[in-house]
Order: C-alpha cells, then sequence, then structure tokens
C-alpha cells in the first residue's frame, strides 16, 4: 500500500459460505442461492421497509447495515424485528461498487503551478499589519462583532510571515513556538501543495501569514478556544473589511506548544489554505476574478483538510480521538452537514471523524488526483464528491458503510441475542445490527420512520477477522 494511504484496505472476513432463505417467486427476480461472507448484498427497501429471511440451518451470523440517506439535520426511528410470515420477501443482489464514469480530464479540475512570487523581499523589524477576528456570537455580516488585530513580524522565511498580535510579548509565548512554526510552515506548506495545490498570494507578499492572536482562546464571547483557522473570505479581495482582510493568512492560538500537534493543527490549516485557494481559483476561470462564488460545504471542507493532516502527521492527536469518537457512535453521526454552525455541530469530534472515513474511503476507491479535484472546483458537497470520483453518492455511501460496519462493534446497538432493536438514525448516519439466525428464526423485518430513505445492505459473515496489529488507526 502506498505510504500516503493511511488506512489500511477493508478487513476481510473469512469464514465458509452462508446462504440465505427466499422464495424466488416472493423476490420477483433471479437471486444468489448462496452468498458469500465478506460480500455485501443489496436489500431493496419498498415504502420505508425490507424483509429478508435466514435459515439457520445453513446460514450463519450476519450483519445487516442500515443507513439514511436522509437530510442529517432529522433523526428516524428505525426497527429491527421478526416479521410476520405473510410479508413478502424484499429483493436481495450483489452489490458491487461501479467503476469510475469516464469524463473529459479538463472538467475534472486542474491543479495550476504555483506562479512566480511577487514579494516584496524580506520584512522590517518593525512591519506591522491589522487583521480582524469575529469575536462574539453575534451575527457575522455585521462589523461590530469584530475585533481589530494589530501585529508585527517576529519571524518569516520564503514560504511564511509569522506575526504576534501587539497585546502578546514574545517571552509569553512558549520557548521556540515561532522558529517552530517557521520550520514546519517550510516543510509541510510544499508537500501540501503536492497534493492539493499551491496557495494563493492574495496580499502579493510572496509568503503566507501565520497571526498568533490570543483572540483564538476566547471566541463566540469567551466560550469557545481553537487552536487554528482559516477564512475563505480572506482570501476573496471583493470581501471588505472586517469580515475579510484580502490576505492569505491562518490564524494561530499562541497557546499552542512546539511539538505534533502544533505539526497537526498547521498541517490541517495549511490544506485549508490551499484547498480555499484552488476554489478561489476555479471561480475565476469560470466567473472572473471580481466573482465571490461559493464556499465548499463544512463536511468536505474538513474532510479534505483532515485527509492531508493524516497524511502529513502519523496519528495525528489532533484526529485520531475524532475517529475513535466517530466510532463509538456511528448511528447518531450524520456525514452531510453542509453548514456545521448551523446544525450546532460545529467542531463536533464525531462528525469530524465520520467526514474523515468517508473521503479516505473514496479516495481509495478514486484516481491519484482526487484530491486535487475535490479542491479545484466550483461544485459543491455531494455534487462535488460525485464529480470528482465518477460515482454516484449512494455507491459511494454504501460501500463506506459496510466499511464502517466491518470495523464498528454492533453490541453498541444492543446485545445480540435481543430479539428486537430500535435504533435512532441520524441522516446520512449508518448503524449496523448483528444478526444471529439461532436467535432471529424466520423472517426480520427493517422498518424506519418516514423520510429516512434508507439504504440496507446484508454481509453475512461467520467469523470477525482479527484487525492485524497496528492497521487501525484509532488504535
Amino acid at each position: 500500500m502506498s505510504p500516503t494511504r493511511l488506512l489500511p484496505p477493508l478487513l476481510l472476513l473469512v469464514a465458509p459460505l452462508a446462504t440465505l432463505a427466499w422464495r424466488a417467486e416472493e423476490v420477483g427476480r433471479s437471486a444468489p442461492a448462496v452468498l458469500e461472507p465478506g460480500v455485501a448484498y443489496v436489500v431493496e427497501p419498498v415504502a420505508g421497509e425490507a424483509v429478508v429471511e435466514l435459515d439457520p440451518r445453513t446460514c450463519g451470523e450476519c450483519l445487516l447495515v442500515i443507513g439514511s440517506l436522509a437530510d442529517g439535520s432529522e433523526s428516524y426511528d428505525v426497527v429491527v424485528e421478526p416479521a410476520d410470515e405473510a410479508l413478502p420477501l424484499s429483493a436481495v443482489r450483489p452489490f458491487v461498487l461501479p467503476q469510475p464514469s469516464v469524463e473529459d480530464r479538463e472538467t475534472r479540475g486542474v491543479t495550476p503551478e504555483r506562479p512566480p512570487s511577487t514579494g516584496g523581499g524580506s520584512p522590517g523589524q518593525d512591519e506591522r499589519r491589522s487583521f480582524h477576528v469575529h469575536v462574539t456570537d453575534g451575527a457575522t455580516d455585521d462589523g461590530r462583532h469584530y475585533a481589530k488585530v494589530d501585529a508585527r513580524v517576529v519571524a518569516h522565511s520564503t514560504e511564511v510571515r509569522v506575526l504576534l498580535d501587539e497585546n502578546v510579548s514574545p517571552g509569553e509565548l512558549a520557548p521556540g513556538l515561532v522558529e517552530e512554526i517557521v520550520r514546519e510552515i517550510d516543510d509541510l506548506l510544499p508537500r501540501v501543495e503536492e497534493m492539493v495545490g499551491p496557495p494563493l498570494d492574495v496580499d502579493g507578499d510572496g509568503t503566507l501569514a501565520v497571526l498568533l492572536t490570543p483572540w483564538l482562546g476566547r471566541l463566540e464571547g469567551g466560550r469557545v478556544s481553537v487552536d487554528g483557522f482559516v477564512r475563505p473570505s480572506d482570501f476573496d479581495t471583493s470581501v471588505p473589511v472586517p469580515f475579510g482582510d484580502s490576505a492569505d493568512v491562518l490564524f494561530l492560538n499562541p497557546h499552542l506548544r512546539p511539538g505534533r500537534r502544533l505539526k497537526a493543527v498547521l498541517a490541517h490549516e495549511a490544506a485549508h489554505v490551499a484547498a480555499i485557494s484552488q476554489r478561489r481559483r476555479a471561480w475565476t476561470r469560470v466567473a472572473g476574478p471580481s466573482s465571490s462564488g461559493t464556499v465548499e460545504e463544512d463536511w468536505l471542507n474538513e474532510a479534505i483538510a483532515h485527509v492531508v493532516e493524516a497524511r502529513l502527521v502519523s496519528r495525528s492527536p489532533n484526529l485520531v480521538p475524532r475517529i475513535r469518537r466517530f466510532h463509538e457512535s456511528p448511528a447518531s453521526t450524520p456525514l452531510v452537514v453542509p453548514d456545521y454552525h448551523a446544525a450546532r455541530l460545529w467542531r463536533d469530534d464525531a462528525c469530524r471523524g465520520a467526514t474523515f472515513g468517508f473521503l479516505t474511503h473514496c479516495l481509495e476507491v478514486s484516481e491519484p488526483d482526487c484530491l486535487s479535484r475535490l479542491a479545484g472546483t466550483t461544485d459543491a458537497g455531494v455534487r462535488n464528491v460525485e464529480r470528482a470520483t465518477g460515482r454516484s453518492f449512494q455507491d459511494l455511501f454504501r460501500s463506506w458503510s459496510v466499511a464502517v460496519a466491518r470495523r464498528t462493534e454492533p453490541e453498541c446497538l444492543g446485545a445480540p441475542t435481543v430479539r428486537r432493536q430500535q435504533i435512532r438514525l441520524r441522516g446520512t448516519a449508518t448503524a449496523s445490527v448483528l444478526v444471529d439466525p439461532e436467535v432471529w428464526t424466520g423472517r426480520i423485518r427493517v422498518a424506519a420512520s418516514p423520510g429516512a430513505r434508507l439504504q440496507i445492505t446484508l454481509l453475512p459473515c461467520h467469523v470477525r477477522a482479527e484487525s492485524p496489529k497496528g492497521s487501525r488507526l484509532e488504535e
């Protein structure tokens, strides 16, 4: 496997063949008589429910993988229970992830070369600049909720200028922090460029600005602290002050210390810089430099940054806890969330783990330049994923849901010996139920409340393969 791939290929479930019993005349189409363990099978729901029948004489344990394609802002009640023998059985067919559709390469986005620098040379010791930060819980389109930050350059290189809020003295910073920021950015930025694309030089100084300001420790009226952020509005020169500063700038919390967490935060934010830059270039090609365009949806924006972060920082301390949190509660964690703030899921660890896992899975089954194509387009969200991968979101979501089921203990949804399972399933979330035919004899019904847009996959298995040592990122 390529060293840039963090996650291993999907774990194989090794077992003898398992048989699913049904009546062919009820299925209404030809169906395989034997289902192979580890192979996923689509169960076609009708009107929000599906019915399957397991034969305990021939069939071992199975995973029912249940997903929702509905809006991620809603939750739905799902029940898995014994079914009346009079209910018709659902159609079952093997699931194969389709090959990518063939598209003209020019329609898939372009990764430009870094333009020649127009920088103004080395900064003077007294160089000062001003930036603006939204610091209250008020509306982001109201300038009264922004604070002006006056800062001075304290270090620089060919790649970066580090600026320090004038209300902070260098002695208040962790020893070596500024020097470490310069070293890490010098190392990380060219590597991020290879994966995503070169950063824009919005302000024409030839370097990326990194601003250290304590405002990041007391955002939203003092209730929120973050390590760093990058704002698309700063990269759009048509946005007026204070809503944008017409600068390629990365904001950083001065409480950080040299070490792996600092590197992970810088890698993540540098990825945002590159992705935002690529999107601005795409909008400029389409509508001209004066067009603001639209920003990428939050879930995919963070997914791109986390994938880059994971490739640059092994076992990133900024990411590993988020992956673990998602696997603890996949059923309640929506994948597709266009606006984390509006959904009250800003900085939700489980959501971040979900979007990282989904995009990582998409990249495993896509072409090598998929990441740069995701960034270099005016498409957004689901449409962007479909265009960049050449596959439907429904197919990708099913394939990823099966991967999640293979890595998530189904017992978290209730003991497998319980005859009836009830699940609260969020839109674009996934859950799995372990079905033992010695307990679940006869027909099984899966049904959801209206609007859930159920996606059901059957995964026969007798034995779960042990995960190879060190193969799971979160362990």
